[in-house]
This record gives structure tokens, sequence and C-alpha cells, in this order.
């Protein structure tokens, strides 16, 4: 059987024709944010990016939904090494907004953002000012490990090394206790 050419330009443009018909004006955000956390996953920091920054800029956006927009653009803005964006990013009110949970996670980031751009007091500070009840406690032990790389990157080995130390106590069987003995180790020959 042959088919031409024109005849399959044709169907296609009247597929694509319907489509535009039946979508919708704008994908659900909840579809969006997932896309987007997959990106990031992935390493296509733009990509995510350039999803969720529409939604950001959504005013009908629930707390929750805005929350995760955030978190997707600061692990974006860490994985772009745009550090000083990441921190503007959430010091520009949203952090005052966000739910009681979400905003430890916000505090997280912007000690991340902090640190990668080389300010360790300041990241320890962010870090600080986190409440245990404002995070969940699976990031407790990366707040342990940051908060390690910023005493030792600050010159404070002594401490930072008591800190991997109790990383190893309190969380060594933890999906993060073997990254905490590699950290630690390295951090000995720092």
């Amino acid at each position: 059987m042959k088919i031409s050419l024109h005849r399959i330009a044709i169907v296609a443009g009247l597929a694509l024709a319907l489509g535009a018909l039946h979508s919708p004006a704008a994908p659900a955000a909840d579809s969006v944010l997932k896309t987007a956390a997959a990106a990031v996953e992935d390493g296509f920091f733009d990509l995510a990016l350039k999803q969720v920054r529409p939604l950001l800029k959504q005013s009908n956006l629930s707390p929750v939904e805005t929350m995760e927009a955030l978190v997707i653009s600061a692990r974006a803005l860490y994985g772009k090494e745009q550090y000083h964006e990441l921190v503007d990013l959430i010091d520009d009110g949203r952090l005052r907004k966000a739910p009681a949970v979400g905003s430890g996670i916000l505090r997280f980031w912007r000690a991340m953002g902090w640190y990668g751009w080389g300010r360790y007091e300041e990241a320890l500070e962010a870090l600080e000012a986190i409440d245990g009840k404002t995070i969940p406690a699976d990031y407790n032990p990366r707040i342990e490990r940051l908060k390690a790389w910023c005493l030792l990157k600050s010159g404070n080995k002594n401490k930072a090394l008591a800190v991997f130390a109790r990383i190893e106590n309190e969380y060594g069987n933890s999906p993060e206790g073997a990254g905490n003995l590699l950290e630690w180790g390295r951090a000995l020959y720092e």
C-alpha cells in the first residue's frame, strides 16, 4: 500500500489542529511541578526553571504548590551554581509566607546558597534559624553535614569533626550514614 507524503502531511496537520482546539490553556500546576522536579533530578536545571518561574508569578497557587515551586527553583539554581540568585529568591519575602514546614526547607536551601557562595557564617546563621518543627526529620542529617562543612571551611576543624561524629552516632544507619562517613574522612584530610 502506497501512502503519499501529501496525505501524511494533511493528516498530521489535522491532528495538530484538533489537538490545539482541545488542549487546555495552561497545564495544571501539579503536572508542571512533577515535570520540573523530574527535570531537576535529571540535571536539566534550565528546563526546570523555565517551567516553574511562570508558576511563581501566579497568585492562585496553594501554599504547598508555592513551596514546591520554590524548592524546585532553589535546587535548580544550586545545580547551576547561581547561589546569589538562590539566596535572593528566598529572601524576597516568600520565607515569611511559607507554611510552617516549608519555612525550614527554604532556610535549608538558603543556607545551601550561602555555602555555595562561600559565605559560611551566613550559612551557619541560616542553619541555626531552622526550627526542628519546621522541617521534615529526613533533612536533619543533611543540615548537620552542611553545618560541619561550614565549620570546616570557616576554620573550625575540631568543631566540624565533632559534628561529623555526632552525625555518625545519631544517623549512622540512615541513608545519609555512608555519605557522612565519606565526608568525615575527607574532612580529616582538609
